[in-house]
């Protein structure tokens, strides 16, 4: 219109005076799960040590430990004494098939790798527990539920039940399972993702009936997940895989995984999956988030994120209400009781619905469409606080036409 163009060459002509340049783009719409705090790396002891310290970035999972701060007593001692080098391997809590995986996979195909199943392109399964070990973990899981359940914070944003097991002080253990024995097969199966891990997140879930009885489509806030089913007995409670945000088919389904008693499945972060129904029993698995630093400090992290804009029509089992703002145009709108039933984070979708009936957006935090519909961006960055506020009320006032017209 006759006031669109002439408003558009104002604020044109007024930012290239102030000398501001900025351009739009499409944010990806990263999905995240957790609600981790965030916590400096502990301090090292010297004074050269200190100051790297310092310029530690945060990290992204920190929960504490409790068994070192001396207010976890351990049901299984030795569970919180597996930091040592080799470890696991003595204590036979590794089935001898993923010892012999290990070993082979070191320069081996891993299409043509014994013990490792390829389930779908991109997500592998291979026998990592021995059950001996999975009883074990869930006594101590159990135990802890029962006499330190105030200290302990949920998983993440979507699971309400289960554990942090770095918080209980088994994140020593953890490291030297991921650093030890999984890094070799994160590097053959993922050289981009996996290769540098140097840190996690490592939790415990759990889905039974009147509880979480399964999980929303979403995608990890890790770079590589590995989930193995830890018990108990259940009946349905499968793992649903779609595509990768980046694949037109993100929203398509590729695979049903069926979890099996000490078996791992092991896949990238941002491939979309979701935790069906579990029709009865209950469902526990370890959960381990790796992440890398030097991958998320690079492009290629940035450009993994970022959602394909020629998706295909989706599928209705690969749609999440939690993160896709046309779930209501395919599936009937579930009740909050369903919802929280299946970790869907409502604090999330009511601020996206909000988000979408405004008439004017902020492109700090940009709509996942930003890219894909008409839009006029204005970029007031570096103009005197008056003209910003002159500039932004001519656009309210442009916008209300325009919703006025349809």
């Amino acid at each position: 219109s006759p006031t669109l163009r002439q408003f558009a060459a104002a604020t044109f002509a007024a930012a290239t005076t102030a000398g501001s340049v900025a351009a739009c783009f499409c944010s990806g719409s990263r999905k995240t799960v957790s609600l981790a705090r965030r916590s400096r790396i502990a301090p090292k002891t010297t004074a050269a040590a200190g100051v790297a310290a310092a310029e530690e970035p945060l990290r992204r999972h920190f929960f504490g430990d409790l068994f070192k701060q001396g207010r976890y007593k351990p049901l299984h001692i030795d569970l919180f004494e597996a930091g040592v080098s080799d470890h696991w391997k003595t204590a036979g809590w590794l089935e001898p098939n993923f010892r012999e995986l290990s070993v082979a996979i070191e320069g081996g195909d891993p299409d043509s790798v014994p013990h490792l199943k390829r389930e779908a392109p991109g997500v592998y399964s291979f026998q990592l527990f021995t059950e001996a070990f999975c009883d074990k973990l869930l006594e101590e899981v159990e135990y802890a539920h029962r006499t330190y359940r105030e200290d302990l914070e949920r998983p993440n944003g979507m699971n309400r039940y289960g554990i942090v097991l770095n918080q209980l002080g088994l994140e020593p253990a953890i490291t030297a399972l991921q650093q030890q024995h999984l890094l070799p097969l994160q590097v053959a199966l993922f050289p981009e993702e996996g290769a540098e891990t140097d840190d996690h997140h490592c939790f415990i879930v759990r889905y039974k009936a009147g509880e979480d009885v399964g999980l929303d489509m979403h995608e990890d806030d890790s770079d590589v997940t590995l989930n193995v089913c830890l018990g108990k007995d259940f009946a349905g409670s499968t793992l649903s895989f779609c595509g990768r945000v980046t694949d037109t088919g993100h929203r398509k389904l590729l695979h049903t995984y069926e979890h099996k008693k000490g078996q791992a499945v092991l896949h990238l972060g941002r491939h979309r999956h979701g935790a069906d129904n579990i029709e009865s029993g209950e469902r526990v698995n370890f959960i381990l988030w790796s992440t890398s630093k030097a991958y998320r400090n690079s492009e290629a992290f940035q450009q993994h994120r970022l959602r394909s804009t020629n998706a295909e029509a989706p599928e209705k089992i690969c749609l999440s209400y939690t993160h896709d703002h046309d779930y209501t145009m395919h599936l009937q709108r579930p009740s909050a009781e369903e919802a929280i039933a299946r970790g869907v984070m409502l604090d999330i979708v009511e601020k996206r619905h909000e988000i979408y009936r405004r008439p004017v957006h902020d492109l700090s935090r940009p709509l996942q469409e930003i890219n894909q519909v008409p839009s006029v961006c204005l970029f007031m960055e570096g103009l005197p606080s008056q003209m910003q506020h002159a500039l932004f009320g001519n656009m309210m006032m442009i916008a209300a036409e325009v919703l006025e017209q349809f």
